[in-house]
């Protein structure tokens, strides 16, 4: 019984002193000026994900979307089907790479290395650029 009145005059005790020894959030002033500075950064990339936005919304509207690409070799679609078209023997061509799609002024670019049969020379190593323009394929 005693240690039920003990904890219940200590918990008043607290409850009595509070405002000596809790510090609340809004009087902290390290906080508020650290909530100013992140404040100010999201707002800051918020106006550079906006402005990057319409630049991507501009650059797809001139060229066009930008192509799918196989996952194991990062070749797109498209130049696979360029391959398939412009090849004397496109079921020898061997895929090896291709680096990431680049905006560029030309549309989407990327270097692809791959192996390709010509005539009986056997399969010589190739390394192109490709430029997609709105779903068409030039080098």
């Amino acid at each position: 019984m005693i240690k039920y009145i003990f904890l219940i005059l200590i918990a008043f005790i607290l409850w009595l002193t509070a405002p000596l020894w809790m510090v609340h959030p809004s009087s902290h002033s390290p906080e508020n000026a650290m909530d100013q500075y992140i404040e100010e950064k999201n707002t800051e990339m918020k106006t550079l994900s906006a402005k990057e936005a319409e630049a991507m919304r501009k650059y797809v509207e001139k060229f066009g979307e930008k192509p799918k690409i196989r996952y194991s070799t990062g070749t797109p679609v498209l130049v696979q089907n360029y391959w398939k078209k412009h090849f004397k023997h496109p079921e020898a061509v061997v895929e090896l790479r291709c680096t990431p799609l680049k905006q560029t002024d030309q549309g989407w670019m990327t270097v692809c290395d791959y192996r390709a049969k010509e005539d009986s020379a056997g399969l010589n190593i190739y390394q192109d650029v490709y430029y997609i323009n709105k779903g068409i394929v030039s080098r």
